[in-house]
């Protein structure tokens, strides 16, 4: 039984509006550098499409950036010989229905397979099989539950659910020699798993997932064996030029190659800097970088339950603005607010008791889930 390689990276999002304008001369040696032709030679070359391949303007109405990616993007991906794209991811359904249909059918016209979004949520279930040199390997993709996620009403990505995930995990088990579980979420530039992304994604890897890989966090993370199945908690960005002037963790990140044979699973990290200086490009920076080490310190830290507690606390000291917008402010007052230190002074402590029960009670959260949907009617 011959060894299979498979090739898996962070998020794709050459640009975010469709301008994506290549410069002459442009290919994917250029863009990909050494790993076009580590791309090339592989069986199976992942990414993760970090937006809809479409031309036309069609924003759903979400707290954030609506993304959509130039289709010229999806011959960048052909060209450099990847194989599929996973669309579980917070931007896929930006440009409603129509953006999703657009890129389903520019995939296809490309030779490009996709996992992780369906038209319906059915569809966007459904695990990406293949076989290949006398093995069958399943490829399942969540996200974690946002704007873009499949519902009973709309097309979308494959929703992050701990207990429908581990009955897709179970069931492409019956089929499949070994199951690659690709996750989107995190929290963004934070390089450390909060303790539940932890206790999740090891919850995944004790109920038959052989290995995890997640990016969303927009930085490099760590990885652990978690009971023998390898968990990687960020791979940062892969190619994902800077809107505005961004911190050195944006522009680092690995992408991890997986070698099968038998019954062994093995790995090999491959650091790189991506779009540095404003240009297209990747360049690797192989063992015995500092990035490579960076990896390897943070991953130390996570068999340590008080160190990523400890890094835990530290990110959402940041975040207190949130109780600022929980308590009726909007986002320019939340932030005055909080650089003027006056936060404390101003929070509403019976809405936030409130939002404390509707967030953590699972009664109260599903039924105000439930009427926010029907209100909102998205």
């Amino acid at each position: 039984m011959s060894e299979i390689t498979i090739f898996v990276s962070g998020d794709f999002c050459p640009d975010r509006d469709g301008k994506l304008a290549f410069k002459d001369g442009v290919s994917p040696q250029n863009v990909f550098g050494e790993f076009y032709n580590r791309i090339l030679k592989t069986d199976m070359a992942i990414t993760n499409l970090e937006g809809p391949l479409t031309t036309k303007n069609n924003p759903i109405k979400k707290i954030g950036d609506n993304f959509k990616i130039n289709p010229h993007a999806s011959s960048l991906l052909k060209d450099a010989g990847f194989d599929l794209v996973t669309l579980a991811n917070n931007h896929i359904y930006d440009q409603g229905q129509q953006g999703l249909n657009d890129t389903f059918k520019i995939l296809n016209e490309n030779g490009i397979k996709w996992v992780g979004a369906g038209k319906t949520i059915k569809e966007a279930k459904k695990p990406f099989y293949f076989d290949i040199k006398n093995q069958a390997l399943a490829i399942l993709n969540f996200t974690e539950v946002e704007f873009t996620c499949a519902d009973q009403n709309h097309g979308g990505a494959n929703p992050l659910d701990l207990i429908e995930n581990v009955r897709q995990i179970n069931k492409a088990k019956e089929k499949a020699d070994k199951v690659i579980v690709i996750i989107h979420g995190g929290h963004e530039h934070h390089k450390y798993p909060s303790p539940e992304t932890q206790k999740r994604y090891r919850f995944f890897a004790e109920n038959g997932a052989d290995i995890i890989l997640a990016h969303h966090p927009h930085c490099i993370g760590g990885y652990e064996i978690h009971e023998g199945v390898p968990i990687f908690y960020s791979l940062g960005n892969f190619l994902f030029p800077p809107r505005n002037k961004k911190t050195e963790s944006w522009f680092k990140g690995y992408a991890v190659m997986l070698n099968i044979e038998k019954n062994e699973l093995n790995f090999e990290i491959l650091p790189y800097e991506q779009c540095k200086n404003g240009n297209l490009s990747i360049k690797t920076k192989f063992k015995n970088s500092s990035i490579h080490r960076e990896i390897e310190e943070i991953s130390k830290k996570l068999k340590n339950e008080d160190i990523v507690n400890s890094k835990w606390k530290e990110y959402v000291e940041k975040k207190k603005r949130f109780l600022a917008i929980m308590s009726g402010y909007n986002k320019y007052a939340s932030t005055a607010l909080s650089k003027m230190g006056l936060m404390d002074y101003f929070l509403n402590e019976n809405k936030l008791q409130y939002n404390k029960q509707f967030i953590t009670c699972q009664a109260h959260r599903e039924t105000a889930r439930t009427l926010l949907e029907k209100f909102l009617k998205y």
